[in-house]
Parts: structure tokens; sequence; C-alpha cells
């Protein structure tokens, strides 16, 4: 069994651009519709936020995927995968894997995995 791992600069990356993205979308918007003042703490905690996002998802870059020579493992239980091709995003695969009282489920982006890894999980997608 073989562990996919991601890549630890890109998805924390993305998780801090899109914090500061809503975090100061959201101190904007405030400002334009109720017509009060920001100070530099409102900024600033979006700022600290981003940042906590950054290396809190660096720390943690476990994809919880396994392989062996003809499946994919999510937590250990054999998982469907699917290439979606969303209308506003990214595409991605979505790996599922069912357990009884529900289900696991992870989105890999293209630039998350290493090439080889992405390539093994195109060749196995069902669709």
């Amino acid at each position: 069994m073989r562990k996919i791992q991601f890549k630890k600069r890109a998805r924390s990356l993305s998780a801090a651009i899109i914090s500061a993205v809503v975090g100061f979308g959201f101190v904007l918007s405030s400002q334009i519709f109720f017509s009060h003042e920001q100070g530099f703490v409102a900024y600033a905690i979006v700022i600290l936020n981003s940042g906590y996002q950054y290396f809190a998802n660096r720390k943690n870059n476990d994809s919880r995927l396994t392989t062996d020579a003809k499946d994919i493992y999510l937590h250990g239980i054999p998982a469907a995968l699917k290439h979606r091709f969303p209308i506003i995003g990214l595409p991605h695969i979505r790996v599922t894997s069912l357990t009884k009282s529900g289900y696991y489920r992870v989105r890999v982006y293209r630039n998350y995995v290493s090439k080889e890894d992405w390539q093994l999980l195109l060749s196995m997608c069902s669709d």
C-alpha cells in the first residue's frame, strides 16, 4: 500500500487566499452597506486569520488516501473516484468512500498532488 500525500504549500496557500478574499470582502461590504468606519483592527484580524489558515493547513497534509495495484482507499475503505468539471471553480477529482453511517469525501485538485499521483487518480476515475 502506497500513501498519496498532499503537497503542503499548494493546499495551504489556497486556504489562506480564500480566507483573505472572503474576509476582506466581508469587511469592505460591511463598510459600504452599513456606512461605518473600519479601523485597523478589522483588517488585522483578516490578515491574522489567513495566516492561521495557512499554517494550520500546512501542518495537516495527510490526505488519508492510499493505493494498491487496483484500488484507491480513503480512510482504509475502498473509494469511488469521479472527475468533476464544475461551472464555477477548478476541475477536481471527488473521492468518496461509503461507511455504515455515512461517507468520507475529499476533493483532490491537480496542484494538491504530484503529477504521477494525479495521472493515477485520473486513470481510476469512473466516468
